[in-house]
């Protein structure tokens, strides 16, 4: 486990897809929302062929409940994929492209994206 979860911060590149038991991803999951600056932003997807869970990898957020510091993108992430799972793609696309480009303008990013910007 030291190794698998050293590799990704040393080149993220060099990792697609990791298959391994739920606590090992657990703690990837944890490690991989550091790394991309704040929870709720990393997507995890747990598919069977016909099946998907997908779902937002949020640490436990007992530290800022109730101060309004939830990142919303842990709301779209997570649906954008369904969407795609679901083939329609130029929708999946128009959603994706409109949370990139509001998160690109960062003039309402909040504070795990160094704003003050509340979520309500």
């Amino acid at each position: 486990l030291d190794t698998v979860c050293l590799n990704p911060v040393q080149d993220p590149t060099r990792s697609g897809a990791l298959v391994m038991p739920n606590w090992y991803g657990n703690t990837l999951n944890d490690q991989a929302v550091c790394l991309n600056e704040g929870r709720g932003v990393t997507t995890s997807e747990k598919t069977s062929g016909t099946e998907a869970i997908l779902e937002s990898i949020i640490a436990t957020d007992h530290d800022i409940a109730g101060q309004d510091r939830s990142n919303p993108t842990a709301l779209f992430s997570p649906a954008i994929m369904i969407i795609f799972y679901m083939d329609l793609n130029t929708y999946a696309d128009l959603i994706e492209s409109a949370a990139l480009a509001t998160i690109r303008e960062a003039k309402n990013l909040i504070a795990d994206h160094g704003s003050r910007s509340a979520c309500s």
